[in-house]
């Protein structure tokens, strides 16, 4: 407590510092302390998904874990509301194709996140990530809207992981969201492809970087394919999809086709003269152009 008066400032010589520390000792020491934290993280992590990936393998396994989570979160401590839950959703959590499938994905896209939580500074897990995309973009062409649409299908699809009861009746939240450039929407196709698979391929000018582009602007044709109305067909044939392949184009100069990339670019813009970003468009490719001096690149 302060005193009501301050003393007058008198010559005493004010208390010495501590002796000096062994900052190299210290330093030593914080880093092992790190180091078993982060060791501690990981094996946490990695335990965490034992159960998830044998649940992953069927649909029942994988909504019963679903259901118990949201006994855990939704209801806890009311279990009258939860029987009358699951028995109001019965059907969508025993045969429901659809929602078994939804459920199967989330939590095979729960132990992807999670193993890179474990692991933020290794080589994301490509073959994985990728395999999981195709099996994603696959059941949303065979299932369609049923696939992300209904109310149980949107909490495992369309909501971010950190929002999953599983994730939160198992404490695993403040991991998830210290994850950095990675899709927390497990029903994002595209959100998936650019995020966890295109920043690895492209460091590597990796020739798989072709192969996402590849599947992508499949995926998204066939939806467009199967989308009601002759405005969502149109609009996709003449403004998203020249953006695909604008992008795509931008990605074959990575990989340092600059040739082909640019022989690409020039033929987007001569068959789409009245597309939304072709001020953008004609700006980036006479850059490229300027940066090669009008020669062919080598």
């Amino acid at each position: 407590m302060w005193p009501a008066v301050l003393p007058a400032q008198t010559a005493a010589p004010a208390p010495g510092d501590a002796p000096p520390v062994n900052a190299a000792a210290i330093l030593a020491e914080l880093k092992q302390i790190q180091d078993r934290q982060e060791a501690a993280k990981r094996q946490q992590l990695q335990g965490a998904t034992a159960d998830l990936i044998a649940a992953a393998r069927t649909n029942d396994a994988a909504t019963r874990v679903y259901a118990d989570a949201m006994r855990e979160t939704e209801f806890a401590g009311n279990s009258q509301r939860f029987m009358d839950w699951r028995e109001r959703n019965k059907e969508l959590l025993g045969t429901n194709k659809a929602v078994g499938t939804a459920a199967r994905l989330h939590l095979q896209y729960l132990v992807l996140s999670l193993n890179r939580a474990a692991n933020p500074k290794a080589q994301p897990p490509l073959k994985e990530i990728w395999d999981y995309v195709v099996q994603l973009a696959t059941a949303r062409q065979q299932f369609g809207p049923e696939l992300t649409e209904s109310e149980l299908a949107k909490v495992l699809l369309q909501r971010p992981i950190t929002d999953s009861p599983i994730v939160r009746a198992r404490l695993l939240k403040p991991e998830l969201e210290k994850l950095k450039d990675w899709e927390l929407v497990p029903g994002s196709v595209e959100g998936i492809i650019e995020k966890d698979l295109r920043p690895a391929l492209r460091s590597r000018k990796d020739p798989r970087l072709l192969d996402t582009w590849a599947l992508q602007i499949d995926f998204r044709t066939k939806m467009a394919g199967k989308a009601e109305g002759n405005v969502t067909q149109v609009t996709f044939e003449q403004i998203e999809l020249p953006r695909l392949l604008w992008r795509r184009a931008k990605d074959i100069a990575v990989l340092g086709q600059t040739n082909r990339a640019t022989a690409e670019m020039v033929a987007l813009v001569r068959k789409y003269p009245s597309h939304p970003d072709l001020e953008d468009w004609v700006k980036e490719l006479t850059e490229m152009l300027g940066a090669t001096g009008g020669k062919p690149a080598n």
